[in-house]
């Protein structure tokens, strides 16, 4: 079975790319920056040719106060969008393309509620709406029957490996523990999300390789818990003893009230054969101990 990558130097590409090479299993290639682009078609199309599967993991990680919105667009869709016509031109028919989304294509809520696949998307933020393009341009070319389409909306990813001040808050608080700063929190730490392990991620990956979509599928790779920042602080507090947290004020709308965005993972766990395995606490030890 042969396999292209893209984003293999990133966070999920890092370990994905050690599960998938001890099996044995896959003939892979990696997206190479001095033969390949993501915004010229045509240096893409020795990348995809005669692929089975091509795992598309590059892009542009979570809501920074300074990125031009532009810069999600063109790195999360554009890039998107490009891959997947150079597929059209050389590559192999009905190939799977595997798209790395994210859970923020969801509206964030003011209570309790587990989304799942078929409900109304609505993202809160620029990085989200990059996101829920790039799924419509897949979907648009599964229509053409160019691709078979396999959509992961993966919550909130944490574990080694993951970049501080950029896509998880819990290497952040790794950070902050190391140069001892004290723990930064905005909004009381009250907002709600799901948090999910980078290993039970790329156990999602692999087993959704073996998926034979009629046209596409779209999947939530999440734990189904929901955790406020409080109770990460908590568990983090409890094994780094003399750790102090600092409360700052948000800019974001949602300052002053408590906000959710949980994922329902019921399809995926039925489909994969696939459950998350570590607990956020387990998680957490494992970083901070």
């Amino acid at each position: 079975m042969k396999i292209a990558i893209t984003g293999q130097k990133g966070f999920i590409g890092k370990h994905l790319i050690r599960k998938l090479e001890s099996s044995k299993q896959y003939n892979l290639s990696y997206f190479d920056r001095k033969i390949h682009n993501l915004f010229h078609v045509d240096l893409l199309k020795s990348f995809v040719s005669q692929k089975d599967i091509i795992i598309h993991l590059a892009g542009l990680a979570g809501i920074h106060g300074n990125t031009p919105s532009g810069k999600f667009l063109t790195v999360n869709t554009l890039a998107t969008s490009n891959l997947l016509e150079a597929v059209k031109q050389d590559g192999k028919k009905n190939c799977l393309f595997l798209l790395a989304s994210s859970s923020q294509v969801y509206a964030h809520t003011a209570y309790e509620k587990y989304y799942k696949e078929t409900d109304v998307t609505e993202p809160n933020n620029v990085f989200g709406l990059s996101k829920l393009l790039a799924e419509q341009i897949l979907l648009h070319y599964t229509n053409q029957k160019v691709v078979k389409g396999m959509i992961l909306r993966m919550s909130n990813i944490y574990g080694t490996d993951a970049k501080p001040y950029y896509n998880s808050v819990i290497a952040t608080f790794q950070d902050q523990v190391k140069t001892h700063q004290p723990l930064k929190i905005f909004n009381n730490g009250k907002d709600v999300r799901d948090y999910i392990c980078i290993d039970d991620v790329v156990t999602a990956i692999e087993q959704s390789l073996q998926l034979k979509p009629i046209t596409y599928e779209i999947l939530n790779i999440s734990t189904r818990r929901g955790a406020s920042l409080s109770e990460i602080v908590q568990i983090i507090t409890s094994i780094q003893k003399n750790v102090q947290v600092e409360y700052m004020q948000s800019k974001s709308s949602f300052i002053n009230n408590k906000y959710y965005l949980l994922c329902d993972n019921s399809k995926a766990r039925k489909m994969l054969d696939w459950r998350p395995k570590i607990s956020l606490e387990e998680g957490i030890h494992n970083l901070f101990s």
